[in-house]
């Protein structure tokens, strides 16, 4: 799937739809700006040649899966025989649990940036509502669409067709396991 274009413009939407006249004066927010920003620094990085890619595929190059409970998180990169676990933040140990699972993405993207670039890849979660926000773009929950929009402004910057898909948790057992260990760990 392609960074989704919904998730970068459903804000600006949002505000426009509140005024139903053209002459009406618009007070543009903060996230209506930064839907903006990121739709000049795309555009002025990839010099709209190909901005977003709209093609199918069916067999991806990397294939990654994530998982968090309320004391970690953890991911595996089933391609380069790699995974990672990272204890919760303080300033997310609040969060509701779908909150959690959408970090541990955003993670396991950001961890694994350089090997997945330029490639066609297949995420897999245990969370419905992650796999809702990130397939649609669309979602109530803020905490969840701004991580969503930081995993798709990685994706886009890096050149990575990203398709997410549900996974039943008793299948995601080795990212499951990540996410219960101790402390920090990389293996490669």
């Amino acid at each position: 799937m392609h960074p989704n274009r919904q998730t970068f413009i459903s804000r600006m939407l949002q505000t426009l739809r509140k005024y139903h006249f053209n002459h009406y004066r618009v007070h543009i927010t903060d996230e209506f700006r930064q839907d903006i920003r990121w739709w000049l620094l795309f555009l002025h990085d990839y010099n709209g040649i190909s901005i977003i890619p709209d093609v199918d595929w069916s067999s991806p190059d990397a294939i990654i899966s994530s998982d968090a409970c309320l004391k970690g998180i953890g991911g595996v990169n089933f391609t380069t025989f790699e995974y990672f676990h990272s204890d919760i933040p303080e300033s997310l140990r609040d969060m509701h649990i779908s909150v959690l699972e959408m970090y541990a993405i955003y993670i396991a993207i950001q961890f694994w940036t350089s090997s997945i670039s330029n490639k066609r890849v297949q995420l897999f979660c245990d969370n419905q509502s992650c796999v809702e926000i990130l397939n649609r773009g669309t979602g109530r929950d803020q905490e969840m669409l701004n991580l969503a929009r930081q995993i798709w402004y990685l994706c886009a910057s890096s050149n990575v067709q990203l398709r997410v898909s549900y996974i039943a948790s008793v299948e995601n057992r080795l990212s499951d396991f990540e996410s219960f260990k101790e402390q920090f760990t990389v293996v490669r």
